[in-house]
């Protein structure tokens, strides 16, 4: 999904018109990359961690997005890494 796409969905969503749904993205996508930028995580409860991580010498620190699984995720994620090993060893 692109920006636009994110815009037209809210919109629709929320009976909120397009322009300013993406005013209201806009900021809050600024305020995220802000407060991350300054060392600050940014946590969505139930959604995940916007953090910056600190750099290995000689490497530029990165944003990184942690994500908060539920059991349920994280059982499916398991089952999905296990059967890909076992397509790879087969």
């Amino acid at each position: 999904m692109n920006f636009k796409e994110l815009v037209d969905e809210v919109s629709s969503r929320s009976g909120v018109g397009t322009g300013a749904v993406k005013k209201v993205l806009d900021a809050t996508f600024a305020t995220v990359a802000d407060k991350v930028a300054a060392g600050t995580p940014v946590r969505f409860k139930g959604f995940g961690t916007f953090l910056l991580r600190e750099a290995k010498k000689g490497e530029p620190s990165r944003v990184v997005f942690r994500q908060w699984l539920t059991d349920d995720q994280k059982q499916s994620k398991k089952e999905d890494r296990e059967a890909r090993r076992a397509a790879v060893t087969n």
